[in-house]
């Protein structure tokens, strides 16, 4: 078999492995969730934490990590749709004053799963800080505390300052960020059967963190950087020749 009828015949098999690959990543996606199947909103948004019976693709918890300057986590918490007239992220979900949102995801039999998020912050001073992190281990949120209708989806943390960090929770990212949506990209620990993300907005009242089209996905496949390698290779050999 000649050099060219290899590379030809390679990368049309490499290719093929690629797509089957990408086909069977996206049915293994871990966690996805984009607020889109929200319908019903009172004016702009429909408060209260993100649930399936209202439109969210995933199960959601509540969390306050700080004391809070007032209200209930339901009141801090929401998911929201702009007009049409903004370009992107129209629907999205939305915290404040100490509040977030967690999800818990499996990541059993994969080495190297990957998070990723949009976020934005919005009113904010100097000291609000949109953050985010993860935990290794089980959290139980079963009445825990009494704050709205679904406190069996709540929990008081009381993760004030250091304590996010030194408490197992690994910080990812702490920002502020008023201009526009910005999109972030972090690795999280593999085959770990519970693996907890939480997003919230560290500061008081009135502060806002937006979240929106968030995903934990596997590592892409070493077929890929395979397909790379050896069109590399085979664009080199027409060179030479």
């Amino acid at each position: 078999m000649t050099r060219s009828k290899f590379c030809t015949i390679g990368l049309i098999l490499l290719s093929l492995t690629v797509i089957s690959i990408a086909s069977d990543a996206n049915a293994a996606l871990l966690f996805f969730e984009d607020f889109e199947g929200y319908t019903s909103f009172s004016g702009s948004q429909n408060p209260g934490l993100p649930l399936l019976s209202e439109g969210a693709k995933e199960t959601w918890y509540g969390g306050r990590f700080e004391t809070g300057d007032g209200g209930s986590i339901d009141s801090d918490l929401s998911v929201w749709r702009l007009p049409g007239v903004y370009p992107n992220n129209v629907t999205f979900g939305q915290f404040e004053d100490d509040a977030g949102l967690l999800f818990r995801v499996s990541t059993l039999g994969v080495s190297n799963p990957i998070l990723s998020f949009e976020w934005k912050t919005h009113n904010t001073e100097s000291g609000d800080r949109f953050v985010a992190g993860y935990y290794v281990g089980s959290i139980d949120f079963v009445n825990d505390t009494p704050d709205g209708p679904n406190n069996n989806l709540v929990r008081r943390f009381n993760q004030d300052g250091p304590t996010w960090s030194g408490g197992g929770w690994v910080e990812l990212l702490r920002g502020r960020n008023e201009v526009s949506w910005t999109s972030s990209v972090f690795p999280l620990p593999g085959n770990q059967p519970e693996v907890w993300v939480a997003f919230w907005m560290d500061n008081g009242e009135g502060d806002l963190g937006k979240l929106d089209n968030i995903a934990v996905t596997p590592e892409p496949m070493t077929a890929t950087f395979l397909l790379l390698g050896l069109a590399g290779f085979c664009r080199n050999r027409r060179r030479r020749a």
